[in-house]
């Protein structure tokens, strides 16, 4: 190895993060460490006596009124059973099972999840409003994922 290539060499490993560098050619072989430059510890000054607090801030909060934690209790999410792909609608060009708003009967057929070439009807759990379709048609789902949210009938 010339003495140019091995000044090269040098550089490259002094100017990296490397800290050892082993190479052999030719018969030759050169090793090269680096120490790891050391981190400077500063104390940090110690506080002495009791350190004074001003007057902490009173926040006011409104009392929340009105929550509709009801409707929250009534409604239910129907979550896939499998993985597979979503579909809305019995064919590309039907319409969809259901759609927000409309009202199902437990048993109503609300999608198809289709896993390994079957088609899987998935059904309403619970007489109620449609709330919200929360995946898209021909998108993959996993297991538990939220497909709708049904707001219960009141019983």
């Amino acid at each position: 190895m010339d003495v140019k290539k091995l000044q090269e060499l040098i550089e490259c490993v002094s100017n990296s993060n490397l800290t050892y560098f082993e190479v052999e050619e030719g018969g030759t072989k050169i090793v090269m460490k680096k120490e790891c430059e050391g981190v400077l510890l500063k104390e940090v000054p110690k506080i002495e006596g009791p350190i004074s607090v001003d007057k902490i801030e009173e926040k006011s909060y409104e009392k929340v009124e009105n929550i509709k934690i009801q409707e929250i209790r009534d409604e239910i999410i129907v979550r896939s059973p499998m993985v597979g792909t979503f579909y809305s609608a019995p064919s590309p060009d039907a319409s969809p099972f259901v759609v927000v708003g409309q009202r199902v009967k437990k048993g109503d057929i609300l999608c198809i999840i289709e896993a390994m070439k079957i088609m899987n009807e998935i059904e309403a759990e619970v007489d109620g409003i449609i709330a919200a379709v929360c995946v898209q048609n021909g998108e993959m789902v996993e297991y538990g994922q939220a497909l709708f949210r049904i707001q219960k009938d009141g019983e």
